[in-house]
């Protein structure tokens, strides 16, 4: 190649990054360069980007010989290039690469429309994502572990959860507060308990509701809840803190309510400071039946991982609120905060419900 070649490929070269390096499309160019630099031959390529206010969508084909697990698994090296949330889907023969570059606020003021989700069984705001606010089915997950250290942001959310609930839907939710004080302002629109023997009664008597449920659901012709026509509200339990909960009877009758409360509606949503693989005995048993994460920031990496099987837990900013929402994707969010004298004038005007509790404790069939 002579000297007038060298010439014309680094001129060609130089309008290149000029063109991509243009005012306004600094995350095209952060996308590309990153594909650069992570593939040296047989590169994914972009033959589509669509831009509005604050999110990018990029269309791109993997050439033969690359699998979309192995891109999805380099979203990081494009979360960090380009500086915002990046949710990465397969679209047919195609990714879809979405990044949303708008900057998370350290504080969102607790106000959403549940009125807008009324096909959702359980809406929950989950929170301010970089691409809006995100409100999604528990019905659907339906069990939820909230994890977070000490003043992180998991008790507020466990508000945002219960008082959401109430004010969208006709739900029986239980609270077990082995703290005593976080709760109380829900008593007589919830099931509140304060110590482990009350909790154990509550445990058995959601057991046994589990039973009779399936039994009708089982006469309807029906697989879950959702199918049922007549009026059945869903259950939803809390557990703040899981870690007080050495007891084995309880842990053993979770566990079972874990593994079959799905299709009878009851979701489950315990709640920890000290995520560790010895808080809870038994835990480790039931953990693959909890399909969502809402992990706050916890101490490191290990601790990080026992939740969400990765350490973004630890990395993310020590911002109370500021957490990774884990389940149909991950991305990082900002819980809505809900102060309690907010929260309880919020539900002044929601109709309580009154759930007995049947206090025998016989021993659980096995199933």
């Amino acid at each position: 190649m002579g000297k007038d070649d060298n010439a014309l490929k680094e001129t060609i070269e130089l309008v290149q990054s000029l063109w991509l390096h243009r005012p306004g499309n600094e995350v095209h160019a952060a996308v590309q360069e990153t594909i650069n630099a992570l593939y040296r031959d047989l590169k994914p390529l972009i033959i589509k980007k669509i831009k509005t206010d604050n999110q990018w969508t990029f269309l791109i084909r993997l050439p033969p010989g690359r699998a979309f697990s192995e891109f999805k698994g380099k979203h990081e090296y494009f979360q960090d290039a380009a500086g915002g949330a990046v949710q990465i889907e397969k679209e047919g023969k195609v990714i879809k690469m979405q990044i949303s570059t708008e900057e998370l606020r350290p504080n969102y003021p607790y106000s959403w429309q549940h009125e807008d989700y009324s096909k959702m069984f359980l809406p929950v705001p989950f929170g301010h994502s970089a691409a809006g606010l995100i409100v999604r089915d528990l019905a659907e997950a339906p069990n939820l572990i909230v994890a977070g250290h000490p003043g992180a942001g998991k008790s507020n959310f466990l508000h945002v959860l219960a008082v959401s609930l109430l004010l969208s839907r006709m739900v029986y939710l239980a609270i077990i507060d082995l703290k005593k004080l976080e709760f109380s302002y829900l008593k007589g629109h919830s099931l509140v308990v304060t110590d482990l023997e009350k909790g154990r009664a509550l445990l058995m008597s959601i057991n046994k509701e589990i039973d009779k449920r399936l039994g009708i659901l089982e006469a309807a012709g029906v697989v879950k809840i959702q199918e049922y026509e007549e009026n059945m509200p869903f259950i939803v339990l809390i557990i703040d803190e899981l870690a007080e909960m050495q007891d084995e009877d309880c842990q053993e009758a979770l566990n079972r309510i874990v593994r079959l409360g799905r299709a009878a509606g009851v979701c489950v949503v315990p709640a920890t400071q000290r995520p560790s693989s010895t808080m809870y005995k038994k835990f480790g048993d039931s953990k693959a039946m909890f399909a969502a994460t809402m992990c706050f920031h916890v101490r490191d990496e290990l601790n990080s991982r026992i939740v969400l099987d990765n350490g973004k837990g630890a990395l993310i900013p020590n911002i109370p609120g500021r957490a990774v929402y884990q389940w149909e994707r991950e991305i990082e969010v900002q819980s809505m905060y809900l102060p309690i004298k907010k929260a309880r004038k919020l539900i002044n005007n929601v109709r309580q419900v009154e759930w007995n509790v049947d206090q025998s404790q016989k021993r659980l069939p096995p199933r």
